[in-house]
């Protein structure tokens, strides 16, 4: 009984807090952007991380800050930004814009290898939608292959249920892409294996140490995959494929 009297406060202390750290964030994001138009863009920086700090995360927020970052000559932050923002919505143009924009200031020029057709058009089809926008999808379509198949045992005619019989295989087949589509979206975001070089110049080593030969040299603002790691020691590849080690202080995750 005791515990039935407790949780009603408990639960209500729990959604005011919600409230609050909701409009806090609003207000600093409103604060930050503030900042911005008046040039003020360091102090737009703090605004903004501010947010982050408190594990908000949207695409209009990292948008923004790398913004900030752009507007201090402040590069690999801003790409870093970008990439994060690019995650979440993956279809937005302007973020994809400023993201190439703000390659143009970084110094490794890296021709990426050629992808096969199937898997580039696999990837621009993964990243049209978000991955809870893949999951709405998926749960229309399966509901209505769920119709469909009702309907296919009601109808009497051939035709209405070659009809609808062909409707809920197109709609488990949706389904079925859909979901795929939202897994790979949901883990991009949970794993991601990506990372940008925050070291004015890195020299990617042969062996995880130190001692090991320089194989090349990397700069600030350079995209790469991490691939696995020994200690604080990471393997990583660039776009033409060439892979290497350098150390965990050397780039930030995206």
């Amino acid at each position: 009984m005791r515990i039935c009297r407790i949780l009603p406060p408990i639960t209500l202390l729990l959604m005011l807090s919600s409230a609050l750290c909701a409009q806090s964030s609003d207000s600093l994001f409103a604060e930050g952007n503030r900042l911005m138009n008046a040039g003020h863009y360091a102090e737009a920086v703090r605004c903004y991380e501010s947010i982050v700090g408190q594990g908000q995360h949207s695409a209009a927020l990292y948008y923004n800050l790398g913004n900030a970052h752009f507007k201090q000559n402040d590069y690999p932050s801003a790409i870093l930004c970008y990439e994060r923002a690019l995650l979440l919505a993956p279809s937005d143009d302007d973020i994809r814009f400023n993201l190439d924009l703000a390659r143009t200031f970084t110094i490794d020029v890296i021709e990426p290898l050629p992808q096969l057709l199937v898997a580039r058009w696999a990837s621009s089809l993964t990243h049209l939608l978000s991955s809870n926008a893949w999951a709405y999808i998926a749960l229309l379509a399966f509901a209505l292959a769920l119709v469909g198949m009702a309907l296919f045992w009601f109808m009497r005619r051939p035709g209405q249920k070659r009809l609808f019989f062909g409707l809920s295989v197109a709609m488990l087949l949706l389904f079925a892409l859909a979901l795929v589509a939202s897994m790979i979206r949901k883990n991009e975001l949970e794993r991601t294996n990506t990372a940008i070089i925050f070291e004015p110049s890195v020299a990617v080593k042969s062996t995880p140490d130190s001692s090991g030969m320089d194989l090349f040299i990397l700069h600030a603002g350079t995209k790469v995959r991490l691939l696995r790691n020994v200690g604080s020691w990471f393997e990583v590849q660039i776009a033409d494929g060439n892979k290497g080690w350098m150390e965990k202080s050397s780039f930030k995750k995206i």
